[in-house]
């Protein structure tokens, strides 16, 4: 699950083809890690995006994909 403000980084991006970015590769999550859902269970606190490799050229050795981190938050009571 991707949040508005992470589509208006340039970061948020897992993959590039032809020298446009675009999200690829993505974490989904159920409806009980939507926070505004009636059947809430907790959040997805952030989406880390790790890129940085797909701009160090055509390396066979690294994968032209990005990575893609989420912390999610369960809520205890």
């Amino acid at each position: 699950m991707q949040g508005e403000s992470a589509l208006k980084k340039d970061v948020a991006y897992s993959h590039i083809h032809q020298g446009f970015p675009d999200v690829l590769d993505q974490i989904l999550v159920s409806e009980e890690f939507v926070a505004s859902s009636r059947h809430s269970l907790g959040d997805v606190r952030r989406v880390d995006y790790f890129n940085d490799h797909l701009h160090e050229g055509r390396d066979r050795s690294r994968s032209d994909h990005g990575f893609v981190r989420a912390l999610l938050r369960l809520r205890t009571a």
